[in-house]
């Protein structure tokens, strides 16, 4: 974090300096996050903590990151229900749903998640961060016509 003026940096979490910079108004409009590996077993705490940003979620993508979330090893639902983000009977339905396909899993956990903070407000990912094609869009008219406007 060499972007501040002091002599001395400390060592800061990269996901806290992501929120961080996803609050500062210089970069409203051209900083954006994806959520694709949130839920990998190395960034339960950043997923704590994202899923609790809702000032950010509007400049969050859902993303599946295809074919990380096939790889059975890189999510343990164990441990999302052991950080009370879902309860052990959804882990299980997750279990069956990717056994089948894995992406699908992926894009269900991601939307059942919940986290009680420790003043008991429940978070969850905004809807806002699965319906993001405008956001992506780029201004390409993708408008349907009928043969006879044409």
């Amino acid at each position: 974090d060499l972007d501040d003026e002091k002599a001395q940096h400390a060592i800061i979490n990269s996901c806290d300096l992501f929120i961080r910079m996803m609050r500062e108004d210089k970069y409203k409009g051209q900083l954006y996050g994806d959520i694709s590996a949130i839920t990998a077993f190395k960034r339960i705490g950043a997923l704590q903590k994202v899923i609790q940003s809702s000032d950010i979620h509007d400049r969050l993508i859902y993303g599946s990151d295809y074919p990380v979330p096939a790889i059975n090893g890189v999510v343990w639902y164990g441990r999302l229900v052991s950080n009370g983000l879902i309860t052990e009977e959804q882990a299980v339905t997750l279990r069956e749903i990717f056994k089948y396909n894995p992406v699908l899993a992926d894009f269900v956990s991601k939307r059942i998640m919940r986290y009680t903070d420790d003043n008991g407000k429940v978070h969850k990912f905004s809807d806002v961060i699965f319906q993001q094609f405008p956001l992506i869009d780029g201004g390409v008219d993708l408008s349907v016509r009928d043969k006879k406007d044409q």
